[in-house]
């Protein structure tokens, strides 16, 4: 869904800044469109003051696109999207959010990291697509301007259809995460979640970020990350691996937490991450 949006707001000539921390496919996106691809570092406002200022002042009449998650998995956190918001509106960029990894999980009425940090309704274009939290293989644009839902619309608007079927199936879905059910659904996902996070830390592994669904571990070695996922599995968990490019700083770990899981699964996955630990016989660094 990004990368369709992308197309259609920048092209050859153009500036877009994205994290280092940002899924290599947004990356990928922006080179396909045409546009110059600036790595940015958003946990440092300074350098990104100074970024934004040198890329304006090169060249004051080409697009400037600022294109952030508003959850990075593989940290396990969130930007300062209302920074982000301010910088671009200093220097007349345009700013682009991808919620796909936190609407619905995430805030009030499911609102994601932008309805924490309340700037849902000041940012240019979001986008999300709804398989990682609802299951499904839709998505969505949503933008402040009519002049931008026009030319959005115009492009998007050839896509298909997903059958009636799915469609109520998504909409039940919503409206479940919307609800009070919902938020005492997102209340117990984040108990799960530190529970997790605070068990690992006790037990002296690096634990990435404090932030949202996803516990993240450090482990840097990916053979090393390979071979305690396999113990894992033995133990009777399951975690993701990500390995550079993926992980720009070494290799992680993931545990994906849901509303579902209870207080003793999640001590269970901390007991199976030390069981594999101590026979692996790693030692936990940054």
């Amino acid at each position: 869904m990004l990368g369709e949006v992308l197309a259609q707001l920048v092209g050859s000539g153009d500036q877009v800044l994205v994290d280092t921390s940002a899924d290599p496919r947004i990356r990928d996106s922006v080179r396909s469109t045409g546009a110059t691809l600036v790595d940015a570092t958003y946990t440092d406002p300074e350098s990104m003051f100074h970024r934004l200022i040198d890329l304006r002042e090169a060249n004051p009449r080409a697009g400037l696109v600022v294109v952030t998650q508003s959850y990075f998995p593989h940290d396990a956190q969130s930007p300062d999207l209302g920074l982000l918001k301010a910088l671009c509106d200093h220097h007349d960029a345009t700013l682009v959010v991808d919620a796909t990894h936190d609407f619905g999980c995430i805030g009030p009425r499911g609102g994601g990291f932008l309805a924490v940090q309340e700037v849902l309704p000041y940012v240019e274009v979001v986008t999300a697509e709804l398989s990682e939290t609802f299951g499904s293989d839709a998505g969505f644009v949503a933008v402040r301007s009519d002049a931008a839902y026009r030319h959005l619309a115009a492009a998007l608007g050839a896509s298909a259809s997903m059958p009636p079927v799915r469609a109520a199936e998504l909409l039940a879905a919503l409206e479940l995460s919307r609800s009070a059910n919902g938020d005492a659904l997102r209340t117990r996902l984040a108990r799960a979640a530190d529970t997790v996070r605070r068990g690992l830390a006790a037990r002296g592994f690096h634990v990435v970020g404090s932030a949202g669904p996803v516990v993240a571990v450090h482990v840097g070695d990916p053979d090393l990350a390979v071979l305690l996922h396999q113990y894992l599995e033995t133990e009777g968990a399951v975690a993701e691996i990500v390995v550079p490019p993926d992980s720009g700083r070494g290799a992680r770990l993931l545990f994906h937490v849901t509303a579902l899981h209870t207080e003793a699964q999640a001590l269970e996955a901390v007991r199976a991450l030390d069981a594999a630990h101590s026979i692996v016989r790693w030692t936990p660094s940054a």
